[in-house]
């Protein structure tokens, strides 16, 4: 089995694995850049890479924290997705995508429920 000895750079167990300062200065620009404040903010892409985590069973990112109960429909809509994804993978059907973007183009309100509501296969439970 290979084994990839720790470097002195970085932080975290993944960090140490970066024996060049440009590529470590580059991932964590990459980091930072992709969980910005963007279309989306910042807590509900954290929250929906939490989900993920957790459904990879990836332990170093499940480290970073834990799914927090969505604030919002936005967010409510976002993790109801992720966890379509990790269920289905690439066989995710089309109409889950559908209501992400009938959804994006509604009012936002914390209360707000469209008459579309999102329609689960029958084979997916525990959502």
């Amino acid at each position: 089995m290979t084994r990839i000895k720790n470097s002195g750079l970085g932080s975290s167990p993944f960090q140490r694995l970066f024996h060049s300062e440009e590529i470590s200065h580059k991932w964590a620009n990459l980091s930072d850049s992709v969980s910005a404040d963007g279309k989306l903010s910042k807590e509900l892409k954290e929250n929906v890479r939490r989900v993920l985590a957790y459904g990879n069973g990836c332990t170093y990112c499940q480290a970073k924290g834990t799914p927090l109960m969505p604030e919002d429909t936005k967010e409510s809509y976002a993790i109801a997705f992720a966890e379509v994804f990790l269920i289905q993978r690439e066989k995710t059907e089309e109409k889950f995508f559908h209501v992400l973007r009938r959804y994006s183009l509604m009012k936002r309100s914390r209360n707000y429920w469209p008459s579309f509501a999102l329609q689960l296969p029958s084979n997916i439970s525990g959502l």
